[in-house]
């Protein structure tokens, strides 16, 4: 058996902001209220309290299902409606972090799935006009229907 995924993303990204103005006082710059610390330490806590951190991580699976492989030729097996190939499956996960000055902890996190069916055939057309003769009916003989749909697809999210 031959399992496949035709996508796989993954995704992490954190980006930091150091806001112009102090976030505790609006009036007054960042790089104007650090030097009235006297110390390091003082400057560097103040730095990291106004900073706004947004962190990202997630990974997709898209489009997981089993491959139909072929029979004792090799070749690839005729499609039934009951095939288990005819199913597929996505699944999705998030997570967000968020830090702010006025947002201690802000923790989000997000999975979605869903299962896929698709099953196409061979169209049987009907030409019931077929055997017409003559240039004038030509555009009637060429009429054609299908009594069945050649693909049926569902999704469930």
């Amino acid at each position: 058996m031959r399992y496949s995924s035709r996508s796989v993303i993954t995704c992490d990204s954190t980006n930091f902001t150091t806001p112009e103005f102090d976030p505790f006082d609006l009036d007054i710059r960042l790089k104007d209220k650090l030097p009235t610390f006297p110390s390091q330490a003082d400057r560097d806590s103040i730095k990291r309290l106004s900073r706004e951190i947004n962190t990202i991580q997630g990974y997709n699976f898209t489009n997981i299902r089993k491959e139909r492989t072929g029979g004792m030729s090799g070749q690839p097996s005729k499609p039934a409606p009951w095939d288990i190939s005819n199913f597929s499956f996505n699944y999705a996960f998030t997570k967000t972090d968020k830090r702010s000055p006025l947002i201690e902890f802000d923790a989000s996190v997000r999975r979605t799935g869903s299962l896929n069916y698709a099953f196409s055939r061979k169209g049987d057309f009907i030409q019931p006009f077929k055997n017409l003769k003559g240039s004038a009916l030509k555009w009637i003989s060429e009429i054609n229907f299908n009594p069945l749909p050649n693909s049926f697809t569902f999704w469930e999210k």
